[in-house]
């Protein structure tokens, strides 16, 4: 009874206010939840995202077309013809032994076999730092099946370190091979054999046990591959003893 008289002498304009209060502290409170609600199934959609793709890596072969790449994919025939089209139309570029390419696989569910479906073809430009790219859109609308979705073409920089290195070596039959057998390109061999061109003469001159000792840098990609060579920042070859 008491409650009611209290009640009573409290005006109708702040029992107004107060459910007003009252009604937005529960949305407040409502907003809150529905926000931490969707920040949680967003973290879960990319982690579960993440885990439904998978990259292979392969370099080009000695003798390889684009036509024999795409056509050894385990991928189904209207996919084969999409992405080959693609590349005719975007990809101005020869193929060389040795040229990396990255193809990035829809899994099928949580298993680890690949499923058909191509999310990605890269191919790395031997000559600079950019690479080639067919790519299906994705948006937070995604679902399995993305075979139906269009490739699209875009050309990407690659970054790029520079490592400084030391190559040393002996000539155990030519140097040639000494390069070689250290992992090295012929692209070095032709870059030393430059700077001592007035000194010696690599046709005749090169014995077994003449050394290299070279300073230079080298590019590399952040997955680790070779970009290719910098400067040569040193050199110096022991020529029969000089």
């Amino acid at each position: 009874m008491r409650i009611r008289k209290i009640l009573g002498r409290v005006p109708l304009s702040l029992l107004w206010i107060f459910a007003i209060i009252g009604f937005f502290n529960g949305c407040k409170k409502n907003a809150d939840i529905q926000k931490m609600e969707l920040e949680k199934a967003v973290t879960e959609a990319l982690l579960l995202k993440a885990k439904q793709f998978d990259t292979t890596i392969a370099e080009v072969k000695s003798g390889e077309s684009f036509n024999s790449i795409i056509h050894n994919l385990n991928l189904p025939d209207e996919v084969k013809a999409q992405l080959l089209n693609g590349i005719k139309n975007n990809f101005q570029v020869k193929l060389f032994s040795g040229q990396t390419y990255r193809m990035i696989f829809q899994k099928s569910g949580l298993s680890s076999e690949l499923k058909s479906n191509l999310i990605a073809f890269r191919l790395e430009d031997k000559f600079s730092n950019k690479e080639y790219v067919l790519s299906r859109v994705l948006d937070s609308a995604y679902t399995m099946g993305m075979d139906a979705k269009p490739l699209a073409f875009q050309m990407v920089e690659i970054p790029i370190r520079t490592d400084t290195v030391i190559v040393n070596g002996n000539l155990t039959s030519n140097l040639y091979e000494a390069f070689i057998s250290k992992g090295e390109s012929p692209a070095l061999i032709q870059a030393v054999t430059k700077i001592f061109a007035w000194d010696i003469d690599f046709f005749k001159d090169p014995r077994v046990g003449d050394e290299f000792h070279i300073l230079l840098e080298k590019r590399f990609g952040m997955d680790g591959s070779f970009r290719g060579y910098g400067q040569v920042l040193s050199a110096k070859y022991v020529n029969r003893g000089k």
